[in-house]
């Protein structure tokens, strides 16, 4: 197994499309088998590439059948594949076995969950404020952020500040960065800035061109508020 680069390409005497054209038909000569269950759990043998179905049109959503309802997919590591239904009433436990799987991993992909758009393509799963699950998505999501940005780190030649999960499931998740004017921020819903916590919205930033994830370059940290007067909102009295 290895990673196709370009490099490779010049090697094989192929083009980028002819190689992403037989990536796919030997995908597609797969074939699902079984009888109707909540949750199939492809395990892979070291051939298979289940993970990599999901880069397939269509394919999850022929999975409907299967698990009675519109598939919903976890890809948590190389070896393993999680599908079950939106509806099922297992949907959370799925998301913090999927977590548990990622954590514990030596190839970890994704703690977040997929569904199939309009088009058959796979996509993030997303949920309103209002439902049930908004808060294990924004988990699994932020999750991901911290471990990619974590793993990004080591990898950087400029300091670079940290992502941390703050929150809790009555509340709902958030990430938070420690604001460091000589350190590259991730992208997070807030930045800690001494004893301030300031919503990313608020700060004035730069991207940092060519990194993935990115990340961000400030010039000063952000004024403290003006002092308010506390005349300034003392009713005046009417003179007569």
């Amino acid at each position: 197994m290895t990673y196709v680069t370009e490099s490779q390409l010049k090697t094989w005497h192929v083009r980028p499309n002819e190689v992403f054209k037989a990536a796919r038909d030997n995908l597609e000569a797969a074939t699902l088998q079984g009888s109707p269950t909540e949750l199939i759990r492809f395990i892979d043998d070291g051939d298979s590439y289940w993970t990599s179905h999901l880069l397939l049109e269509h394919w999850l959503q022929r999975l409907e059948p299967q698990v009675g309802g519109p598939p919903i997919a976890f890809a948590p590591e190389r070896g393993t594949l999680l599908i079950t239904s939106t509806g099922s009433p297992h949907l959370r436990a799925v998301f913090a076995q999927a977590e548990e799987l990622y954590a514990r991993s030596a190839r970890p992909i994704t703690p977040m969950a997929y569904v199939s758009d309009s088009h058959g393509c796979t996509v993030p799963f997303a949920v309103p404020e209002d439902h049930p699950l908004h808060h294990a998505v924004g988990r699994a999501e932020r999750i991901l952020a911290v471990q990619e940005y974590t793993r990004q780190a080591g990898h950087l030649s400029e300091p670079a500040a940290e992502l941390v999960l703050t929150g809790d499931d009555g509340t709902g998740w958030r990430t938070r960065a420690v604001w460091d004017e000589k350190a590259l921020l991730p992208t997070a819903d807030e930045v800690q800035i001494g004893d301030r916590t300031i919503p990313w919205p608020d700060l004035e930033l730069e991207p940092v061109p060519g990194l993935e994830p990115i990340r961000w370059r400030a010039a000063g940290a952000p004024q403290s508020p003006p002092p308010r007067d506390p005349r300034a909102r003392r009713p005046q009295r009417r003179s007569r």
